[in-house]
């Protein structure tokens, strides 16, 4: 049984030959995790990418959901035939206190036919910051990075179609933009692929266009989803097997893939994982926008205050950093340690109370 980085490996027929998959949907999506050299306006494909033009490991996988894995996956790409023909332009990656983080990268796979890989969270507490912003601010930063990208797209390739994809965040923006985009646009939108992107908190069900665009949006859901339930959907969820457990199975990598680049059909979610996202939806959903906004200051202005640079440093430095943590919490003024406490409070009572009912997930 393959997972996509075994795909990438052993499958070396053409597009014409073979073609384009779920997986390698996911495969090419993930090239937008890269910090990419600056192209000032041109493209380069793939195989021509030498290790001479690249940005040291350290900062070229820096951003990436697992390192080892995407530089193995890299290397594969250059060097195999399906893949390394295909030719990378307009790679953009901001990272602002505003919060705003957002990377994309366009790729094209076929004459008139391009791909808009956009970049999941990456380890900066301004890409995870934005996310729990994402709870009460509609839109947020990236998904207005991520729709003018687009356009410019359009725009600048008058007579191509695209497919849009992404992990994590990225997945939650490809979404986005189709939602967002007009009857007209989404007629040169081929297909969307969402590998277990977070929800919205608004719904998309009663704009004029959603019928429209929820039909080219594949999400893609492991068995023990948390990421990719957070939230409303508001699209069909595709279950997937995942050799992993638990949030582990967020790493698109570990999600069982056949010889015809097809993810595994998995029944349903389990137990664990329907308790766990009820009860955090749940959560959610009982606060007002406003109760939101405050839960999320009291956290970031906490984990600003750290002397860990990202969330890599914070893991690393674990005990460290949970210790400052506390005191921090010690330091907050009385109505916010207060506030803070109950909803933690609460979070956890509605864990043990709220019953994991199953969501119907069809392929």
């Amino acid at each position: 049984m393959k997972n996509a980085l075994r795909y990438a490996k052993t499958n070396t027929s053409s597009f014409s030959e073979k073609p384009f998959s779920e997986a390698d949907a996911l495969i090419l999506s993930w090239l937008a995790y890269f910090s990419m050299p600056k192209l000032n306006g041109k493209s380069i494909k793939l195989k021509n990418l030498s290790d001479e033009k690249l940005k040291p490991d350290k900062i070229m996988f820096a951003p990436a959901y697992n390192p080892k894995t995407s530089k193995k996956l890299f290397n594969e790409l250059r060097k195999n035939p399906r893949y390394n023909f295909i030719a990378l332009s307009a790679p953009e990656e901001v990272t602002t206190r505003e919060p705003l983080q957002f990377g994309a990268v366009t790729l094209k796979i076929a004459r008139r036919v391009y791909m808009i890989a956009f970049r999941g969270t990456d380890p900066s507490y301004e890409g995870w910051h934005e996310n729990f912003v994402s709870s009460y601010a509609r839109p947020v930063p990236s998904q207005k990075h991520a729709l003018n990208y687009v356009k410019k797209a359009f725009t600048e390739r008058k007579d191509a179609k695209f497919i849009l994809a992404g992990h994590s965040k990225g997945g939650n923006l490809s979404s986005f933009v189709a939602l967002n985009l007009g009857k007209n646009d989404l007629e040169r939108i081929i297909a969307v692929y969402d590998f277990d992107g977070q929800g919205f908190s608004d719904s998309y069900k009663e704009r004029e266009t959603y019928l429209i665009a929820a039909a080219k949006i594949k999400k893609f859901v492991p068995q023990s989803s948390f990421v990719g339930l957070i939230l409303n959907s508001d699209v069909t969820l595709i279950p997937v097997k995942s050799r992993s457990i638990s949030l582990l199975q967020h790493d698109p990598f570990t999600w069982s893939v056949d010889s015809s680049g097809k993810f595994l059909p998995a029944k349903g979610f389990t137990r664990s994982s329907s308790r766990l996202i009820n009860s955090f939806n749940a959560w959610i959903n009982e606060m007002t926008d406003e109760e939101r906004k405050r839960t999320v200051k009291i956290i970031y202005d906490a984990i600003f205050s750290l002397s860990a640079k990202d969330f890599n440093v914070f893991f690393r430095t674990l005990p460290k950093q949970i210790l400052a943590l506390i005191r921090l919490y010690k330091k907050l003024e009385r109505s916010d340690k207060e506030f803070f406490k109950q909803k933690v409070k609460r979070l956890f009572k509605l864990f043990f109370t709220v019953k994991p009912a199953p969501r119907q997930l069809t392929r």
